[in-house]
């Protein structure tokens, strides 16, 4: 970065500064001091970054004046992207479909359809061009085939994410194992609650928030909770978080609400976010709300219940047995949380999860030395051996190569699964199983001398208890001093 670039950079962040708010008689004249300043230093700078409405304000009118543009939330960013993109040599569109698409335009629809009425006649992909469609389904459809679907989910834990893989054809893959301080048990909790509705006028559930505000208040005052991030989000209107959130404040007092890095909203407010905790208000009560089953629901409730890292609560006021239509996604919900992982079986032995003797022998000889120890620890599609944890989040995965289960065929395979655990974080000890039968003692004290390298002692074994969802049923106390006339 020469002298002239860091003069022109400080040029514009005069400039900015004396904007503004954009609303003084001097305002024009200092964006165009801050454009003129931005045309001498942009190319000095490898890489910029702005919201889209920013674009055409601060950077040259050229086209194809950067190698590469990247839209990120493109399932939220409408026509207003396009000076950015035309400014793109090589364009980059990151977004999801199946997540909340944008609600509004900066113009008016009627607008819009006049300016492409008289300037944009034979306007190809015209009908991609309107409010409601996302510059991703626009993509989609100048791109075709060119998509390429991430399927490894790295934000939550496994009974979190399963509900949102029925939305999507290709498989997602859950990456995320907690480590020791970070996991919740259980990372799934229903809370119904008795007698609650959604009132006409507020349009408010009063019991639900209520309830919701009740179980944060013990959270943020329980130690064992401190720098955990907390998120509130409504299911149906933003009428509900924003009353918790009124609340919320009144409750436990600002200083809280941001050491908690508290957030309330609707699921377009949390689209792009994550917490560590999450609570999900449902709002309306028995005989209230229309189905659910529209692809603006489904977006919707896929942002709402994929943002949790290791705790979802469900506040709802209504049962199963309230809901008729089996496409209504508030009974698909209800029944994730009652049976969200229905492949795993609770087995009380341990050496009952173990593939072959090899695994068994290995497994015995770890917990007779007081190793905590877990064998066949699903990660996604992937399974590791046996995971031995520590303290202070440290853990080892172990993999024992028998066989039966790993030929040669399938090194590539074991070493390319090894590969995308250890960009998690994981760390590998491998043992060959003719190694283990020549020599049990040696391979043994070289999985104690990593596990020491590593500062793993044995220590008391945790519950491994497969419990995912815990039921509660939260009813207002009516105070017994104050009758009803």
């Amino acid at each position: 970065m020469n002298d002239r670039v860091q003069g022109a950079l400080l040029r514009f962040v005069s400039a900015v500064s004396r904007i503004g708010k954009g609303k003084g008689i001097r305002a024009p004249r200092h964006r165009r001091d801050a454009y003129r300043a931005m045309q001498d230093c942009y190319g000095g700078v490898p890489c910029w970054i702005m919201p889209t409405w920013r674009v055409s304000e601060s950077l040259p009118s050229d086209f194809g004046s950067f190698d590469l543009v990247i839209i990120d939330e493109a399932s939220q960013s409408d026509i207003t992207a396009l000076p950015a993109i035309i400014r793109a040599k090589k364009l980059l569109i990151v977004g999801d479909d199946k997540q909340v698409s944008p609600t509004a335009a900066f113009l008016a629809e009627e607008k819009i359809l006049q300016l492409r009425h008289n300037f944009l006649g034979n306007q190809p992909f015209a009908e991609l061009l309107l409010p409601g469609v996302s510059v991703y389904d626009l993509a989609n459809a100048v791109f075709p085939g060119q998509r390429i679907m991430l399927t490894e989910h790295f934000r939550c834990v496994e009974p979190i994410i399963r509900f949102s893989m029925q939305f999507y054809t290709e498989t997602l893959i859950p990456l995320r194992i907690p480590k020791a301080s970070e996991k919740l048990s259980p990372p799934l909790i229903d809370v119904y609650v008795k007698g609650g509705h959604r009132t006409e006028r507020k349009k408010v559930n009063e019991l639900e928030a209520e309830a919701i505000i009740s179980e944060i208040k013990k959270l943020v005052s329980d130690s064992k909770f401190n720098g955990r991030s907390i998120g509130v989000v409504s299911l149906i209107g933003a009428q509900q978080a924003k009353y918790i959130q009124e609340q919320l404040l009144i409750e436990i007092g600002e200083d809280a609400y941001q050491d908690h890095q508290i957030a309330c909203g609707d699921a377009a407010t949390f689209q792009g976010k994550e917490r560590d905790i999450m609570f999900l208000s449902m709002v309306v009560g028995s005989g209230q709300g229309a189905v659910m089953n529209k692809r603006e629901y489904e977006q919707r409730t896929n942002v709402a219940l994929s943002r949790a890292r290791d705790r979802m609560y469900l506040y709802r006021s209504v049962q199963e047995s309230d809901l008729k239509n089996e496409s209504d996604l508030r009974l698909k919900i209800l029944r994730h949380f009652s049976s969200p992982m229905p492949q795993k079986n609770q087995v009380e032995n341990p050496m009952e999860l173990c593939d072959s003797g090899f695994e068994r022998d290995v497994l015995k000889k770890l917990l007779e030395k007081g190793y905590n120890v877990t064998p066949q620890v699903k990660v996604g599609t992937h399974s590791i051996d046996m995971v031995v944890e520590g303290e202070n989040d440290r853990r080892l995965a172990i993999e024992l190569d028998g066989d039966k289960y790993h030929p040669p065929e399938n090194w590539m395979k074991d070493w390319k699964r090894q590969r995308t655990m250890e960009r998690v974080g994981w760390q590998f000890w491998r043992c060959w199983g003719s190694s283990y039968t020549l020599d049990s003692d040696g391979c043994l004290d070289d999985l104690v001398n990593v596990l020491n390298n590593m500062q793993i002692q044995p220590c008391k074994s945790s519950s491994s208890a497969n419990i995912y969802t815990e039921y509660r049923v939260y009813e207002k106390e009516i105070d017994p001093h104050v009758t009803e006339c």
